[in-house]
């Protein structure tokens, strides 16, 4: 399963923006659900960087609109006749388009710029890098091309476990907090608890981040 799912988000990686007539309203439709979610993920992490380290005066800001062109071609597909397959897939990938566009116009705010890739309004947010070579620096055995997620100082690997086309929730400026907490603990190998009312979506939220790092998460109810 592992094998197959670094197979499949490596030909992923690979076909997007391969081809120089590229359209990405076609790849989303060519690979598996989540690997859509994970490369997506990865592409966005990476031209967000490229911009905040570019020299080109209004940067953030031309990357903004295309990730609102990119909506916007979303959208229009979600109307056509799709297979329940793409619309899952379509659905879940407008949901982190629309957060990964919430967080860029964060970066362009006039009144807290970020000027670096190590601002802490960048670092704070959950970003997917790829690895061809391996974690070299975090030591051997961790096989190459793998997927990486980062978070503050923290540092876990892209699970690869099969989910299928899922539905994500949205992400709150909320839930980015305590996913922060929670990458954190698991990161020096402890667990997290978040608390608060019944129905708030404490349970929700930790399942969704378990869907984002392809680890397997199991719920059980122990109140009885």
């Amino acid at each position: 399963m592992i094998d197959t799912m670094k197979i499949k988000c490596k030909e992923g990686l690979e076909e997007f923006g391969a081809d120089e007539k590229f359209k990405r309203t076609e790849w989303v439709k060519q690979h598996p659900g989540q690997v859509i979610a994970a490369i997506s993920h990865v592409i966005w992490t990476e031209e967000v960087e490229d911009t905040i380290q570019s020299d080109t005066p209004g940067a953030m800001e031309e990357y903004l609109g295309m990730l609102v062109d990119n909506l916007s071609k979303l959208t229009e597909m979600i109307r056509q006749n799709l297979t329940p397959n793409e619309r899952r897939t379509l659905v879940a990938l407008i949901t982190q388009d629309v957060h990964g566009r919430d967080i860029v116009e964060q970066l362009g705010d006039e009144n807290n710029p970020c000027y670096s890739v190590d601002d802490f309004v960048w670092q704070q947010q959950l970003r997917f890098y790829f690895d061809p070579e391996g974690h070299k620096d975090r030591g051997e055995g961790r096989g190459k091309d793998t997927i990486e997620a980062k978070q503050v100082n923290a540092t876990l690997d892209y699970g690869y476990e099969y989910l299928g086309p899922t539905s994500r929730l949205v992400i709150t400026p909320l839930t980015d907090r305590c996913w922060m907490t929670i990458t954190g603990a698991l990161n020096i190998k402890l667990g997290a608890a978040p608390a608060g009312p019944a129905g708030t979506g404490k349970t929700e939220s930790v399942k969704d981040l378990s869907k984002g790092l392809a680890i397997q998460c199991i719920v059980f109810n122990c109140s009885d």
